[in-house]
């Protein structure tokens, strides 16, 4: 796969943070800026998480969709972009903040992170419900150290992601991820079936064979990587809030990181109106 072009506004930060009790965080900016050639490539990388472009004609053509791809996209394939609520002005909807922070994470880990692993994006593009994040494990992913799929140095990755990109003031999205990644264990288990199952039926060998090499550490051992990841933007970026973290209740060892950038909300929107208007 190539690695899209938004990869390289990642930038790690020079300053070292710590929790409470001494964790290291590490901590990424997002610098963006509007290069629409930039932009164009991540709209149209983003969308295929969701159907591909082969995908989207094919299920358009002779429906009551033909030559509205766009509507199609924006009616059934991706979360709305505002959550109604009676007697309450719209909000920011969860679930695209969710997508999309999950999959900016994923990229990074995927095309980013010192070592990198193979990241099936198998949670978007068989969704029953749109407006809904689908159950699982965040992010998982996989990294071999040579062809034979067996060697003990393997590694299994699991991520779970919190963002506050809007004006809410819950800035704790850092411990609220590592509370919540401490059921990865159990969760990752489930996925890692759905997902093998998922490649069995649609004649994956390739990539089936890979997921199964993780399902059973007793008979084929290998690593974890366990991460808790949060998603800022800039204006709820709060340093004194992150090392006053207590971790010691992890028990996971978990690697944590935090991705911050200039209003990532109204980011996530563009993209999404891009990837829309531009199919």
């Amino acid at each position: 796969m190539t690695v899209p072009s938004y990869i390289q506004w990642f930038i790690k930060s020079s300053e070292e943070f710590k929790t409470k009790d001494g964790k290291p965080v590490e901590v990424w900016e997002f610098r963006h800026n509007n290069d629409e050639t930039i932009l164009k490539e991540w709209a149209w990388c983003f969308r295929q998480n969701y159907l591909t472009d082969t995908e989207l004609e094919e299920l358009t053509v002779e429906t009551d969709y033909e030559g509205r791809k766009s509507d199609y996209l924006r009616e059934k394939i991706f979360p709305d972009e505002c959550m109604l609520y009676k007697n309450r002005p719209p909000q920011d909807s969860i679930v695209r903040i969710g997508d999309f922070t999950e999959l900016m994470v994923s990229d990074f880990f995927q095309f980013c992170y010192e070592k990198q692993f193979w990241i099936p994006r198998t949670r978007y593009d068989a969704k029953d419900n749109r407006n809904l994040s689908t159950k699982g494990t965040d992010i998982i992913g996989f990294r071999f150290e040579d062809s034979s799929m067996k060697n003990k140095k393997d590694c299994l990755l699991t991520v779970e992601v919190k963002a506050n990109l809007g004006k809410t003031k819950d800035k704790n999205k850092l411990l609220a991820a590592i509370i919540d990644a401490q059921k990865d264990p159990a969760r990752c288990a489930e996925s890692l079936a759905v997902m093998s199952k998922r490649f069995f039926r649609e004649h994956k060998s390739k990539e089936f064979v890979k997921v199964k090499r993780f399902q059973s550490r007793v008979d084929n051992p290998f690593t974890q990587l366990h991460s808790a990841s949060a998603v800022f933007s800039d204006h709820n970026f709060d340093r004194e809030v992150i090392e006053e973290i207590d971790t010691s209740t992890d028990r996971l060892n978990l690697k944590l990181i935090v991705f911050h950038g200039d209003d990532l909300m109204n980011l996530c929107q563009k993209l999404y109106e891009r990837a829309i208007n531009e199919a």
